[in-house]
């Protein structure tokens, strides 16, 4: 199964690869690549076989394709808002910034500014010395970390 998946995304990325740079007016479409990978029964398997020379080295996709709009929010920058973020949780209302190890979890509305501390570094109750991961549960107003 996993090597399956392995072969899928290799394929995926072949098929993105092989597509040429877009034309002048910035339109792009996969319908624009050739094919490069086609699915072939050998004896009782399917198997992908990949046209390589189709492939080639780079892919210029325009930023529209990826995302339809972008803001950049400022952090509010009290002291106790301050955190070296290396994971970010965001929803539709907050910002939820961790860095898992040694820093607890920071809660900011949507426009950036400071709301509370999560819980704190240690090993009682309402302690963790690390995050692995977070969720932000808007519905019910909850945090859930995953100490």
């Amino acid at each position: 199964m996993k090597v399956r998946q392995i072969l899928y995304s290799f394929l995926a990325v072949s098929l993105l690869g092989a597509c040429s740079d877009t034309d002048p007016s910035g339109n792009f479409s996969l319908n624009d690549c050739p094919q490069v990978a086609i699915r072939q029964l050998v004896g009782n398997d399917s198997v992908v076989v990949c046209n390589l020379d189709l492939i080639k080295d780079t892919l210029n996709i325009p930023l529209s394709q990826l995302i339809n709009d972008f803001k950049i929010i400022k952090l509010d920058s009290k002291d106790e808002a301050l955190v070296k973020s290396y994971f970010t949780h965001i929803t539709d209302n907050y910002i939820g910034v961790y860095s898992g190890r040694m820093i607890p979890y920071k809660l900011f509305d949507k426009e950036g500014n400071f709301l509370r501390t999560i819980g704190s570094i240690g090993q009682g109750p309402n302690e963790y010395t690390l995050i692995y991961d977070s969720q932000i549960d808007e519905k019910n107003k909850r945090v859930y970390l995953l100490p």
